[in-house]
């Protein structure tokens, strides 16, 4: 998960204009990491594998 730190610093870098240097590499790679932070949290959850319906002898039920 994303350091709420890293989200401040972000946004508070990217308000002051114009960014140069460390700051604009900085910026961008808080952004970046804010950015693959929201596409895992929004992405949908991963559809469960179909279980396999044993044929033959192992499909009978054992008592």
């Amino acid at each position: 998960m994303l350091d709420p730190n890293t989200v401040r610093t972000a946004i508070i870098l990217c308000m002051r204009a114009p960014l140069k240097g460390e700051e604009a590499r900085d910026a961008a790679a808080a952004l970046d990491a804010l950015e693959e932070t929201f596409k895992i949290m929004t992405a949908p959850p991963p559809t469960p594998e179909p279980e396999e319906i044993p044929d033959g002898d192992d499909a009978r039920i054992s008592k």
